[in-house]
């Protein structure tokens, strides 16, 4: 059996991922101005005095990109599941498969990560540093190592 760290670090790398998605979904990550050299009325008469228009805008990742964006960023949440599913498998007993699944999930977020770098992939670097931190640690077995012991003695 496993300790409980590292389910602790695979949850908290799943509650980032999806805390990370929320914010690039709703926060408005886009900003700009539109700004007028001449402030024109609304029936387009010229004004005698010249001035200026200036208005903000603000627009969040779905707004700009679209619905499109969403599987995109479905992604690591996805694969954390898939990464903690592995954790469980090694948590039951020694499993390979578990190893192998959890190793993938952090090589598959490390790509993600590094792919958007310089868009959304950094927001998921908090993540994939709690997995990883998650399957370094699920390595250790010191409990079952002393349970080994102790069934031999």
């Amino acid at each position: 059996m496993l300790s409980k760290l590292p389910f602790a670090l695979g949850l908290l790398a799943l509650i980032l991922a999806v805390g990370a998605d929320l914010w690039l979904l709703f926060a408005p990550s886009y900003y700009g101005l539109e700004v007028s050299a001449v402030a024109v009325s609304p029936s387009g008469e010229m004004p005698k005095e010249k001035g200026k228009v200036i208005r903000q805008t603000r627009a969040t990742l779905l707004e700009v990109n679209g619905p499109h964006v969403i599987p995109i960023l479905a992604s690591p949440p996805l694969l954390l599941v898939f990464g903690l599913g592995g954790l469980g498998l090694k948590m039951v007993g020694p499993s390979f498969l578990g190893t192998v699944i959890l190793w993938a999930a952090v090589a598959l977020l490390l790509g993600f990560c590094a792919l958007g770098v310089f868009s959304v992939g950094l927001f998921f670097l908090p993540s994939f540093l709690a997995l990883l931190g998650c399957a370094l640690m699920s390595r250790r077995n010191p409990l079952g190592s002393m349970q080994h012991h102790k069934l031999e003695g």
